[in-house]
C-alpha cells in the first residue's frame, strides 16, 4: 500500500524540481555578443597547424643540391614568416563577432569593422546560397554579418532570430521628433527618469525551435 507521502510530494522537494528546471534554462542576455561557433574554433586549429609546419620546415627542411648544401638564413626567414602571415589570416576568422549594444550594432567580418544605430538596420536576411547572414539598411546597403553562420544549423538560426528581435524591439522605441515632444516646465525641469531608462527585450516568447521555411527576419 502507498504512503501519502508518496502521493503528495513534500512542499521542499516540489522546491528542489522547481529549482532544477529554473536552473536547466536561464534567460540569456539579449545583448550578448554574437560568435560562430564552428566558424571559431576550425580556425584556431587551423592556424596553430599552419604555424607549427611552416616553423619546422624553416628549421630542419635541409636545401637541395642546386642550392649549394643548404637553405641561407633568409630563406628559412621568409619560410617562417609565410607560416605567421597565414596563421594570422586565419585567426581573423575566429575574431569575426557582432556586438548589441541599447546604442546600435557593432559587426566585426573578416577584414571590416561596422558600427551601426538601430534605426540604420531594416531588417535581416539569412538564407538562400549564402553561408552567412545579411543586414540590410535604410540607406539600400546590404552588411554582411559572418557572425551569424549557416554552418551552425540550429544556434545560428537562434542566433539570427534573437538579433531580429532586438531590431524590432529597438524600432520600435525610436524617439518622437523633437517638435511633438511637450517642453519641460519649470515645475518639472527634467523628464521622468523611469521614461529614459531602456528596458531589455523580452526574448523568452520568440520560438526557434521551429522552422516556417522563410528565412528573412523582418
Amino acid at each position: 500500500m502507498s504512503t501519502s507521502s508518496e502521493s503528495n510530494p513534500s512542499p521542499r522537494a516540489e522546491g528542489a524540481r522547481a529549482g532544477a528546471a529554473g536552473r536547466a534554462r536561464p534567460r540569456r542576455d539579449p545583448y550578448a555578443v554574437i560568435r560562430p561557433r564552428r566558424g571559431r574554433v576550425v580556425p584556431v586549429v587551423a592556424a596553430a597547424l599552419v604555424f607549427v609546419t611552416f616553423t619546422l620546415s624553416a628549421v630542419i627542411v635541409p636545401g637541395q643540391a642546386a642550392q649549394k648544401g643548404d637553405w641561407a638564413i633568409s630563406d628559412r626567414l621568409l619560410m617562417f614568416l609565410m607560416g605567421v602571415a597565414i596563421a594570422w589570416f586565419l585567426l581573423r576568422f575566429a575574431q569575426i563577432r557582432a556586438v548589441p549594444t541599447r546604442e546600435g550594432l557593432a559587426v566585426r567580418n573578416l577584414l571590416i569593422t561596422r558600427e551601426l544605430e538601430w534605426a540604420e538596420i531594416v531588417h535581416l536576411q539569412f538564407g538562400g546560397g549564402s553561408p552567412w547572414a545579411y543586414l540590410d539598411t535604410a540607406d539600400f546597403e546590404t552588411v554582411p554579418l559572418m557572425a551569424v553562420q549557416k554552418a551552425d544549423g540550429e544556434f545560428g538560426r537562434a542566433e539570427a532570430a534573437r538579433l531580429a528581435a532586438l531590431i524590432d524591439y529597438h524600432s520600435a522605441r525610436e524617439p518622437e521628433p523633437a517638435s511633438s515632444m511637450p517642453p519641460a516646465t519649470a515645475a518639472d525641469p527634467h523628464p521622468d527618469a523611469t521614461d529614459a531608462a531602456p528596458h531589455d527585450p523580452d526574448l523568452t516568447g520568440s520560438d526557434t525551435s521551429e522552422d516556417d521555411g522563410t528565412d528573412t527576419f523582418r
